[in-house]
């Protein structure tokens, strides 16, 4: 993937992640609000909670044999030794050991055990609102696990036992049933022999069984108990708010990451210039005299209201770039289109030509959107005749084209101006792509190419329709306009490839809607109203 296509992310480091956060906000601030804020009710609202601990240590004894876990490893016999100390059973003898209506729901629901790692150690955590019930809670649960291990471990030793004294029954039976027959030599004295020593082997086992049973003590004892805790475990209001805090800022960062992977649209300047690579060559100020719906042109005298110092400004800067961009190329006609409808073309476009034309310049301006022509509508051009009557019934462009006058002076319309000749779509025809990609278009453009300094053709969206393809070659370059915050990477990608693959000549980019808070643009045109306004003209 070209990494020009990439969003945001692409760009890293720390300068990206603030252009992000400055974008973004909103989107860090709410949940940076918000978090704290439940976690602050959150915590005035709960039960303050205590904890007690008490520590059980496992050892090796003498019956250890008899144990009932049987694991290998030192983190097996933990894990089984955890295992035991959760059992319900366990719970039910505390509960039943407490009272006071304690029940073994409450003890579960208070107790949490821990084994620690490798060591023997098991600790017992007991967490309840009651501060005096908690340590008593840790410490009985830690005697009553002790009491069922030792238990459990005496069971065991008295099943073997039963089990040895069973089989000394057997050998003593058999043993009278041999010595009733008198016959006790050959191999009936052997078998005696034997069973009189297998005999006396089970009577000894039978005797250390018996002083296990009395000994075991299911090799667990209490290393620490629990002590009454003098203050609550779980954090106060203030704790609990900065934690959420922290936690709402993080929150509030990812999801601004997030979203801005997630959104394909061009946020400012260098998001632009990183998807098209190439030089721009102006940038418009976010204006309500240049919104959409509500466009104005450098003031035509007596037909519009006239736009601010900023605004003149970037339109002479486009003019200025445009013309020394190449010093040893010429620039006699530009298209100037878009990726995508609705980015501004036909407003540049418009400007643009009343720059050179307040400039001395002889300029003309020719709307080629056939399918959507906003001319007449946005310019209030007094205009019934246009390009297509040119294109498609072979009229003279000189009967067609309606000489604007361009003032000079951007606060009240008055001065010297300039003349701009303008060529509307006049109308919508049911074939615009054939009509632009005619011999006569061409002939139109080289023809105002020797009459005119500049001509500027407004053309409907390369990547959208293909009616501009035929006249992209034709002339000496391309402008593309791009609005922040409406272009997308995914549409401007397309197209900087588009053109790459036709081998037009890729001017720059003219970006539309820079804030005040657009960087250096931003600062310029900020700096232009303020020099206007203590009565130095912009462009002086």
């Amino acid at each position: 993937m070209n990494p020009n296509d990439a969003g945001p992310a692409a760009e890293g480091g720390l300068t990206g992640l603030i252009r992000t956060l400055r974008r973004r906000w909103i989107v860090v601030l709410i949940p940076a609000l918000l978090v704290p804020c439940i976690a602050a009710a959150y915590a005035l609202s709960r039960e303050d909670e205590y904890a007690a601990t008490a520590s059980l240590l496992f050892r090796s004894t003498p019956g250890s044999e008899f144990r009932l876990s049987e694991a290998q490893d030192e983190e097996r016999e933990g894990a089984t030794n955890q295992s035991l100390a959760s059992l319900n059973e366990v719970s039910q003898r505390t509960a039943a050991a407490l009272g006071n209506g304690v029940t073994a729901g409450t003890v579960a629901g208070s107790v949490e055990t821990t084994a620690a790692g490798t060591a023997n150690l098991l600790t017992i955590k007991a967490t309840n609102p009651d501060q005096g019930l908690v340590a008593r809670i840790a410490n009985e649960y830690a005697e009553q696990f002790v009491a069922f291990r030792r238990d459990a471990d005496r069971r065991t030793v008295g099943e073997a036992q039963r089990r040895s004294q069973r089989r000394i029954n057997e050998v003593q039976r058999r043993l009278t049933t041999l010595r009733a027959q008198g016959d006790q030599s050959g191999a009936v004295g052997g078998e005696i022999r034997s069973l009189v020593g297998e005999r006396n082997q089970l009577e000894d086992e039978a005797r250390k069984l018996a002083t296990l049973e009395t000994l075991t003590s299911g090799n667990v004892e209490i290393a620490q108990r629990a002590s009454t805790p003098g203050a609550p475990s779980t954090p106060g209001p203030l704790p609990t708010t900065l934690l959420g805090l922290g936690l709402g800022i993080l929150l509030g960062i990812g999801l601004a990451l997030l979203f801005e992977m997630l959104d394909r649209r061009m946020r400012d300047t260098k998001d632009i210039e990183r998807a098209f690579n190439r030089p721009t060559l102006g940038a418009i100020p976010l204006s309500p005299a240049l919104a959409r719906g509500r466009r104005k042109q450098i003031p035509v005298r007596g037909k519009a209201r006239s736009l601010g110092p900023g605004e003149m400004e970037a339109f002479h800067m486009l003019r200025a770039n445009l013309r020394y961009f190449e010093a040893d190329r010429a620039v006699k006609s530009v298209v100037v289109t878009s990726a995508a409808p609705g980015e501004g073309k036909s407003t540049v476009a418009w400007n643009l030509a009343a720059a050179n034309a307040n400039a001395g310049n002889r300029v003309l301006l020719i709307e080629a959107e056939l399918r959507r022509p906003t001319f007449v509508r946005e310019f209030k051009l007094k205009s019934s005749r246009g390009l297509i009557h040119i294109l498609a019934d072979g009229a003279d462009p000189a009967d067609v084209v309606t000489r604007l006058p361009v003032s000079a002076n951007p606060t009240n319309g008055d001065g010297p101006h300039g003349e701009m000749d303008v060529i509307a779509a006049g109308g919508i025809p049911p074939n615009p792509t054939d009509l632009l990609d005619s011999e006569r278009m061409l002939n139109l453009i080289r023809t105002a190419e020797q009459e005119y300094d500049l001509v500027v053709i407004d053309t409907p969206p390369v990547s959208v329709v293909s009616d501009a393809i035929p006249i992209l070659k034709a002339t000496d370059g391309v402008i593309v306009v791009s609005l922040i915050g409406v272009s997308s990477r995914d549409a401007a990608g397309h197209l900087r490839k588009q053109l790459e693959s036709l081998g037009v000549h890729f001017l720059g980019v003219v970006i539309n809607g820079i804030s005040s808070s657009d960087g250096y643009y931003g600062t310029v045109y900020g700096y232009a109203e303020r020099y206007e306004a203590a009565g130095q003209p912009a462009g002086g």
